[in-house]
């Protein structure tokens, strides 16, 4: 049994009981897009068995104008967050690039630095643990139809790299992660590019937001049903 404790700033807001919800609630991921829709920083807290207990924060980070990263929302009180997530960035980006297979990590603070990528982290504060990240920003991009039309898109919206740690997985993370970077660009999720989608993104982007129909680009972006106008698909 799984019970989660909402909190939206320093208000409670609900408590979800997300094994078998009662009527009066709602289920854990149905909070979690709610919460984000707000565009402001939420707290997660999930007690597992009574035991287990973690605290984690969700904020969106940016580069300022010296290089520094700070909160999108301008919020001070990211600022044990932003120094928690930026000493382990490197670490867990190593972790992404092994669960990919990739060669090397394609995040970390020295590729951050010079760019206007937004990094969505999760960070259990009470363990001072960066747990998850999302990293997202913008391209100019060129997507071939299935008839094999080639349009160009300016400035299209790319999730460029995704992960929660192994063990912190299936509970919300994820899900809390991609809602945070659709809220704050205002998008849908068939209007992003994904960047090389792991095997285990596509499902999950199935089972939260049914996207359908994966369309694996030569660049090496993969778009779904609904992202190319209807009379260019």
């Amino acid at each position: 049994m799984v019970t989660a404790s909402w909190t939206f700033g320093r208000l409670d807001v609900w408590n979800v009981l997300s094994s078998v919800p009662p009527s009066s609630s709602l289920p854990v991921d149905v909070a979690v897009a709610l919460l984000a829709l707000h565009r402001a920083p939420f707290r997660i807290q999930i007690e597992e068995n009574i035991a287990g207990r973690m605290s984690v924060e969700v904020f969106s980070l940016r580069l300022d104008g010296d290089g520094k990263p700070v909160s999108v929302a301008g919020d001070d009180e990211a600022d044990e967050v932003v120094a928690i997530a930026v000493s382990q960035l490197d670490a867990l980006g190593e972790h992404s690039a092994e669960a990919q297979f990739l060669r090397a990590p394609i995040t970390s603070m020295a590729k951050w630095r010079g760019t206007d990528h937004v990094v969505v982290v999760a960070v259990d504060v009470r363990a001072r643990r960066l747990v998850g990240y999302l990293k997202y920003g913008r391209k100019d991009l060129y997507f071939y139809s299935r008839r094999g039309v080639v349009r160009p898109f300016e400035q299209c919206l790319c999730l460029l790299d995704f992960y929660v740690l192994e063990a912190m997985q299936r509970g919300g993370l994820g899900r809390a992660l991609c809602d945070a970077m659709l809220s704050g660009e205002g998008a849908r999720p068939h209007e992003i590019a994904y960047d090389r989608p792991s095997p285990k993104l596509l499902p999950f982007l199935d089972k939260h937001y049914a996207l359908t129909g994966a369309d694996a680009q030569p660049n090496r972006f993969t778009i779904f049903a609904g992202f190319l106008p209807a009379d260019q698909r």
